[in-house]
């Protein structure tokens, strides 16, 4: 795991794999659902409900608070 958010009683966390894990707070993998950076180096949850996946190849995943994916951006040097 590279980060980790507490989200009301559940756990989000991403890291060297391309999913965005959810746990309940006894560990239990509750979700796993896809994400476009191969390797996830941050999380952040929106007061909204959106959250945002940060990863290797400066690609940035946003998914709904249905879990639905919203887009992929890919950030670059200019």
């Amino acid at each position: 795991m590279q980060d980790m958010i507490f989200d009301n009683n559940q756990v989000l966390a991403v890291g060297s794999e391309p999913f965005l894990s959810r746990f309940d707070l006894n560990g239990k993998i509750l979700s796993r659902m896809p994400c476009a950076p191969q390797s996830a180096f941050s999380v952040s949850l929106h007061p909204s409900g959106v959250t945002a996946i940060g990863g290797y190849g400066g690609l940035v995943d946003v998914i709904s608070q249905v879990r639905s994916h919203y887009c992929t951006f890919r950030c670059s040097r200019t």
